[in-house]
């Protein structure tokens, strides 16, 4: 039976410190485990080199024994350090665990897939990634801790003489039978225990979880490690059922448990200390949401963690969320009733059996085509059956010259764009939850036959809708359906008219309802990128330079730029030269001259942490539905876009699109 919520004021909030993803300071968080694991790996490497020499020698009865003898006979304290310095290359890895692991929860999570069974497949991910990268500097550090040669090089050297780069994956298979287990075993019982104390809502809560977790995953896979190891260490490969038999024949059954203390102890300290890093110090500030309420938010609302909510979960006291419950409980409503329309509304429409979704967006059924009346002007693949213009194409084949509007030509285009802006505008005024996007299609549609305009996109190459709606995850080119609008949707429309034999083309991004501060920020990040190319547009700027401008104001703010597509000449055709990236480094042509119209409409990906901190890059790239239309991002994550048709004058350009008090609609209109 589903849980239910109780409508009374809960007794107790769950501290907000507990570790959620989503409440991380990813690059921070990211960065300072490879300090931490830096730390841990100076204070814990002696631990890991007994260990080791206690799987693979026989003369250390215990693992004091082997701290004394080491000390007293193997080169002292400096003994202890043996092949440190190599094993240092190994800090690299920590990000690829940690943002692997991050990004495989994240995605199953969407799909929701059981905690359980999310924690275990994004623990044997994560283990996958590192142990790739991580089996061959294990082999040389292994190496320099048990041999007397001290010299890495010849180390090296020696592995590749008798085993070729195969040596250098000696016992991988084994490697991957210990630690994709242990990493699986590790987080699935981490979040399962965590469940379980998390009701004491104390600060030990997390490490302690990550120490039990550790300590018994530890002893499950620690048989399988003390063979790898002696797999590991061999000069000459040997079969792996010998190896097991020499084992047995030194030590017996209890030699499959050697050096177990000093590696659970090496865990359970590194699982504890990077818990406690990213549930205290790069946890995310929040202020109370609490209205009038400043203060530090150090609790947040169990009610609000059980649905999933983030804004307005965040509370600084008991009282202060006592007092604000009155008005705090309709998030719940609100979030209940979603959750039911979402299970509800799907029918069962699904055109593409066996298609992979990269996000949570699905298609909807699409109404019949609308009629545009005869006495309006239309472009020449209007009637065309396969929606082809043979003008464009034409123009493509014979020349890449850059038309120069004349004054007259210039006057049309003003006209027409002032027209594409009214029809967005009658748009955006009519936005609210619930609304499908079939029905901004229709208010689009009738806008254009009433200022006598064809709308630009219906039957353009066959795609059957009067302009384009992206929700979410589609970068763009999305085709309005019966799909109703939720609360916290981002939702592009994308307006093109055509006038009397001109083309006129821009789109804005609009928050549905309450939307997120990630989304809130990509927006005016994508916004904020339109501008910057905005200040660019003048004679004599070269049109490759603009992607370079946009690029670098979308990395500083942590997200990608889409490089399928482009901005484009636009006039009496609908695409035409010049195409402007809006990537770096592009090869774009020509050089803007007055008369020169065309559109700039950056395409802005949010960037996971993995891809931002381990890869120090975006995903930019996207995902063709089987629509042929539908541009999705390839992880799922939003995407979002601005755009205008500009005209190059003599002393820098005009915005033919911009609206009356030029601020685009997100930053003024509350969609409810």
């Amino acid at each position: 039976m589903e849980e239910e919520l109780d409508p009374s004021v809960p007794d107790i909030i769950i501290n907000s410190h507990s570790l959620y993803w989503s409440d991380l300071d990813k690059p921070k968080f990211l960065s300072s485990m490879v300090v931490c694991a830096f730390n841990m790996k100076c204070l814990f490497y002696p631990i890991g080199l007994i260990k080791t020499r206690m799987q693979t020698q026989q003369k250390y009865r215990h693992t004091f024994d082997a701290i004394r003898t080491i000390l007293l006979k193997e080169g002292g304290f400096k003994g202890l350090y043996r092949g440190f310095s190599f094993n240092l290359y190994s800090l690299i890895l920590e990000p690829v665990y940690i943002g692997t692991l991050e990004s495989t929860r994240t995605i199953l999570m969407n799909k929701k897939w059981s905690k359980t069974t999310t924690s275990f497949c994004a623990g044997g991910a994560a283990s996958l990634c590192q142990q790739i990268f991580l089996v061959p500097i294990d082999i040389v550090t292994q190496r320099l801790i048990i041999e007397k040669q001290t010299n890495k090089k010849l180390i090296i050297q020696s592995i590749y003489r008798n085993d070729g780069l195969i040596g250098f994956y000696k016992g991988f298979l084994l490697q991957l039978s210990v630690n994709i287990p242990f990493s699986s075993l590790l987080w699935t019982l981490y979040w399962r225990i965590q469940s379980y104390l998390e009701k004491w809502n104390n600060s030990i809560t997390s490490p302690l979880s990550a120490a039990l977790a550790s300590s018994t995953a530890t002893l499950l896979t620690q048989p399988i490690d003390v063979i790898k190891t002696r797999l590991q260490i061999q000069h000459k490969r040997q079969p792996l059922k010998k190896t097991f038999q020499i084992l047995l024949n030194e030590r017996g059954y209890k030699g499959l448990m050697s050096g177990y203390f000093p590696r659970c102890l090496i865990v359970m300290a590194t699982a504890s200390t990077m818990t406690v890093s990213s549930s205290s110090t790069f946890v995310n500030e929040h202020s109370c949401d609490t209205p009038d309420c400043n203060e530090k938010a150090k609790l947040r609302c169990p009610n609000c963690i059980k649905l999933g909510l983030q804004n307005g979960s965040y509370f600084c006291s008991q009282e202060c969320f006592k007092g604000y419950w009155t008005e705090h409980k309709k998030l719940h409503s609100q979030a209940k009733q979603q959750q039911q329309q979402s299970q509800t509304e799907q029918t069962d429409y699904f055109p593409w059996p066996g298609f992979h979704f990269t996000g949570m967006l699905r298609p909807y059924p699409l109404s019949p085509l609308r009629s545009v009346p005869s006495t309006i002007d239309r472009p020449d693949y209007a009637d065309n059956e396969a929606g082809r213009s043979l003008s464009e194409e034409g123009e493509k084949s014979s020349s890449s010259t850059i038309k120069v509007l004349t004054e007259d030509e210039q006057e049309q285009m003003r006209t027409t764009c002032k027209l594409g802006r009214l029809v967005l505008d009658e748009a955006a005024r009519s936005l609210r939850i619930g609304m499908t996007t079939d029905e901004i299609d229709r208010i689009v549609h009738e806008a254009c036959i009433e200022n006598e305009c064809y709308p630009s996109p219906l039957n353009y190459y066959q795609f059957p809708k009067s302009c384009c709606t992206s929700v979410n995850e589609v970068i763009c080119h999305g085709i309005p359906d019966q799909r109703p609008l939720h609360n916290g949707d981002i939702l592009n429309i994308d307006v093109t008219v055509y006038h009397r034999g001109y083309h006129g083309d821009l789109n804005e991004t609009f928050l549905i309802g309450q939307v997120d501060e990630k989304a809130k920020d990509l927006v005016q990040t994508a916004y904020g990128c339109l501008e910057k190319a905005i200040e660019l547009i003048r004679p004599g700027t070269k049109y490759r330079d603009v992607g370079n401008e946009i690029q670098k104001y979308a990395t500083a703010k942590g997200c990608s730029v889409v490089r399928t597509y482009c901005g484009h000449g636009i006039h009496k055709l609908f695409h035409c030269a010049p195409n402007i990236p809006h990537y770096a480094k592009n090869k774009a042509v020509g050089v803007m001259k007055p008369g020169h119209t065309f559109t700039i409409e950056p395409m802005i990906n949010m960037v996971t942490a993995f891809y931002r901190v381990v890869l120090c890059l975006g995903t930019w790239h996207d995902v063709m539905w089987p629509d042929n239309w539908t541009a999705v991002t390839e992880d799922g994550k939003l995407s979002a876009q601005f755009e205008h048709t500009f005209l190059v004058t003599d002393s820098g350009c005009d915005i033919l699109t911009a609206r009356e008090n030029g601020r685009p609609w997100f930053m003024d209109q509350h969609i409810v």
